[in-house]
């Protein structure tokens, strides 16, 4: 079913009607009656506003946008980013005790640090890679500069890994 389109006397006739003091409702009846096609409230709302100049054309405000640069796809650093568990496990390790640091964090607070899951932190925390910065003791591991490592180690008389 195709619309009715409106003339420049039927939008002038619904301005008319609006201009007279009439609510959208009554002007939306009376134009229905008046015209002899449908005219719902928010078709006169449109119509009076076509007729008093108030609407805009957004096609050509449509066609000045200045385009976005719509990203193709995703680069590799960027799955890296995200998915590399040793990548994140080592920045961290280069961010946090790279300056030979005086404090240490338990397990689970590096594992926090390195943003990784608790899924996929033990197998990839235990890389021989990482051992000078873990300090082991039944019921307690923690990470730390190797000079804190080793001082822990003093401290508690534990040896080796």
């Amino acid at each position: 079913m195709a619309k009715d389109k409106f003339s420049d006397s039927d939008r002038n006739a619904i301005a008319a009607l609006r201009d007279s003091g009439l609510s959208w409702p009554e002007v939306s009846g009376q134009a229905t009656t008046k015209l002899g096609k449908i005219v719902s409230v928010n078709s006169a709302r449109f119509h009076y506003g076509k007729a008093k100049g108030k609407t805009r054309d957004r096609s050509r405000e449509i066609a000045r946008r200045p385009r976005r640069n719509v990203k193709k796809g995703h680069s590799l650093d960027e799955f890296r980013e995200k998915f590399d568990v040793v990548k994140k496990i080592a920045d961290k390790v280069e961010e946090i005790f790279g300056k030979d640091s005086e404090e240490y964090f338990t397990d689970d607070e590096f594992r926090g640090l390195c943003r990784v899951s608790v899924q996929n932190w033990r197998r990839h925390a235990e890389l021989d890679r990482f051992r000078k910065y873990q300090f082991k003791k039944p019921g307690f591991h923690a990470w730390a500069s190797p000079s804190v490592v080793e001082a822990m180690k003093e401290i508690t008389g534990v040896q080796g890994h």
